[in-house]
């Protein structure tokens, strides 16, 4: 960023821009990201998701970390859409739906049923159901404060639609748990999508479940493993956050609550600048490339006619020299004398005229003036050129008049834009 402006007016200086062509879909979903982050910076939230290939414990993870069991778990790839938990003095779930309509539901067993429904693969395969957003609220401590929760869909399985979907949220996070599994270390799929995340969160903690399944020993020479592959491949030295946890015996469980959860609260401002710092400079990024190719279109509007313009004053320029050199030879051809025969003038002209049609014309008229009328059949040409010209450029006045407050419009977001970036 260039300036010394806060987020807030940054973000109301764009809002106000985009205003006159939020009817463009790809400005009213930028509109709608700006006054997200503007939500977000009022109440200070902080997003984590929860990322991780399917079947790796992410939904029981996080009935765990919430101390409360909303989300349906399975052995199958189950989260086929991704869901927020959030903190709330009652215990709710909202589904939103595509039309606009939505169903709540209230107590944990009523938010698990409605959850099993509508955001689980088995249930409701490729969104058939159209849920534009799924909710859960609850009384938790780990919540409290503006923490927000992502459960994702598991990516790896045969649903490539999770994967797309785990991929989509991603600009939306500003920390991630990265679940592993024990029981299958680390994969190159699972590295895969980590490059992915590190340039789009501020911090990713490494969650290794299902220690229980290994000795001491192995879990610590599995977990070596581990943490040398991510610096190796990766680059990420993980330190400290390499988490070790057993979601079912709930071993490990408490560090996150505690210490890391404490880390992100103590961070929680400079770690949430950082994410909308990013977020921001996307958004502008995304901005300067629609804009620009908005003003491609509209000079697309203009383009044909400027062509036609130019082939005609090309046109033009090889008639008034064709006028000139048919001049020159008019001179000559009148400075033969006039009983010599005409055979003899054609012969004495003949290197001079380029134009095969002039010399037919010689050949075959007996009119004494064919120059003359081939110039006047050319300046005619011109006339009528001259006159196509200033009809088009009539025309592309006209698009460039309609086009105006459209221009200016895009010229004002791309002047707030450099003020920034």
């Amino acid at each position: 960023m260039k300036t010394e402006a806060s987020f807030d007016e940054i973000i109301d200086n764009l809002l106000e821009v985009l205003k006159p062509i939020e009817e463009n879909p790809q400005i009213l979903k930028q509109a709608a990201l700006l006054q997200q982050l503007r939500s977000r910076l009022f109440s200070g939230e902080i997003h984590i998701a929860i990322i991780g290939q399917f079947n790796r414990g992410k939904s029981s993870f996080i009935n765990k970390l919430i101390k409360e069991d909303v989300l349906p778990t399975s052995v199958l790839p189950l989260t086929a859409i991704p869901t927020e938990i959030r903190f709330a003095e009652e215990t709710k779930a909202l589904i939103n739906f595509s039309n606009g309509t939505e169903k709540i539901a209230l107590g944990a067993e009523n938010v698990r049923e409605i959850l099993n429904n509508f955001v689980t693969e088995n249930q409701n395969p490729e969104n058939k159901a159209e849920v534009s957003k799924a909710t859960v609220f609850c009384n938790s401590d780990f919540l409290a404060g503006g923490t927000t929760i992502i459960d994702t869909p598991g990516f790896g399985s045969t649903h490539i639609h999770n994967t797309r979907a785990t991929l989509d949220i991603l600009p939306n996070c500003d920390a991630v748990f990265f679940m592993l599994s024990a029981d299958l270390p680390i994969t190159q799929m699972e590295l895969n999508f980590v490059k992915q995340i590190v340039p789009q969160s501020s911090r990713i903690f490494f969650v290794y479940n299902k220690i229980d399944l290994l000795s001491e020993e192995d879990l610590k020479t599995t977990s070596e493993f581990v943490v040398k592959t991510i610096k190796e491949k990766l680059k990420i030295d993980v330190g400290s956050w390499f988490l070790k946890v057993s979601v079912k015996d709930g071993t490990g469980m408490e560090i996150i609550s505690n210490e890391v959860m404490g880390f992100l609260k103590r961070e929680k401002f400079f770690s949430l600048s950082q994410a909308i710092e990013r977020k921001l400079f996307s958004i502008l990024k995304t901005l300067t490339e629609e804009t620009d190719s908005m003003k491609s279109a509209l000079d697309a509007e203009t383009i044909s006619h400027k062509n036609i313009i130019s082939d005609l004053k090309k046109e033009c320029t090889e008639n008034e020299q064709s006028l000139k050199n048919l001049s020159n030879l008019n001179i000559i051809w009148d400075s033969f004398p006039f009983f010599m025969p005409k055979i003899n003038k054609i012969k004495k002209i003949s290197a001079m005229v380029q134009d095969i049609e002039i010399m037919n014309l010689l050949l075959e008229s007996d009119s004494k003036n064919i120059f003359e009328e081939k110039m006047k059949e050319i300046s005619q040409k011109n006339s009528a050129n001259f006159q196509k010209i200033a009809d088009e450029e009539r025309k592309i006045l006209e698009i460039q008049n309609s086009q105006k407050t459209l221009r200016e419009n895009i010229e004002k977001i791309q002047s707030c834009i450099s003020l920034y970036v």
